[in-house]
């Protein structure tokens, strides 16, 4: 049997974990991606500045058009934080534009803004695989997302029963796997996910394997 590669499609970390793949996520700092690894690169409504409603940087841009840089974002809505929501509503609409001008998936960061973050991807109707991260909602919510083409991405919640189940109901080849922020090894996080589907981990490997190279590219090659 061939060894299992883990693949961690969204982290804050450098993962030196044998056996994993990390799409890492840049922040700031988009001139200095280093040439070797995968990563995603967008601006989160978290960290956002007035001055970047109108444009996004430059860096940002030819960071986004960089052959390893395999996705934009995290980027979206989140009604929880300080920024100005017609700041992260710009910013946003910027950052799918240019998700689109370079056929890269969006990684989705929502916080209390799934209405919105839906209208405005259908309004722009974007056409680009479209991953909101990080899930830990309700069954009704993961079907409505997914019922309009997108995917979800589950990490550490999947611990919690509630969130389990909304994992084991969906379809195989619409979900990823992430560790996010969390101190726990991606390997812990396809366990559970092994775990919730009554499968083994070999099985789950394959399958979010696939959904990678079909969605971002191949990363195992």
């Amino acid at each position: 049997m061939h060894p299992v590669t883990f693949i961690d499609i969204h982290t804050h970390k450098a993962v030196s974990e044998l056996g994993t793949i990390a799409i890492r996520n840049i922040l700031t700092d988009f001139d200095r991606i280093p040439a070797e690894g995968w990563y995603s690169v967008g601006l989160h409504p978290w960290y956002l500045q007035a001055d970047q409603a109108e444009a996004i940087p430059a860096s940002l841009m030819q960071a986004a058009a960089a052959r390893n840089v395999l996705a934009i974002g995290e980027c979206g809505l989140d009604t929880r934080c300080d920024t100005p929501l017609d700041v992260q509503r710009n910013v946003f609409t910027l950052q799918i534009e240019l998700a689109k001008s370079v056929a890269k998936p969006l990684i989705i960061h929502a916080v209390r803004a799934f209405d919105e973050v839906l209208s405005i991807l259908k309004k722009l109707q974007v056409s680009v695989p479209v991953i909101f991260h990080g899930f830990n909602r309700s069954n009704i919510l993961a079907e409505r997302i997914i019922d309009e083409g997108y995917l979800l991405s589950f990490g550490r919640h999947l611990q919690k029963q509630p969130v389990a189940e909304v994992f084991r109901k969906l379809p195989a080849d619409r979900v990823f796997l992430e560790t996010d922020d969390a101190e726990i090894p991606i390997a812990d996080i396809y366990a559970a996910a092994a775990r919730i589907r009554g499968t083994d981990i070999e099985s789950i490997a394959e399958r979010i394997n696939l959904n990678v190279k079909y969605f971002f590219g191949p990363v195992t090659e």
